[in-house]
């Protein structure tokens, strides 16, 4: 819907926040991309834990 131009959220009739699409902030806002700051480089370890118990019924 944003494409089309700016959407409106409401709080009890009351507007609140505007969703525009990203394009149409960066042409109001003059500014760079905003996807650039996004990009944020973190390197961090992960090991998934994968576990095999899930949807099992214990039984009684």
């Amino acid at each position: 819907m944003a494409k089309d131009g700016p959407v409106f959220v409401t709080d009890r009739g009351t507007p609140t926040l505007v969703v525009l699409a990203i394009d149409e902030y960066e042409r109001l806002t003059g500014g760079g991309s905003v996807r650039d700051s996004l990009v944020m480089p973190v390197d961090v370890d992960f090991e998934p834990v994968i576990s095999r118990d899930v949807g099992k019924v214990p039984l009684l």
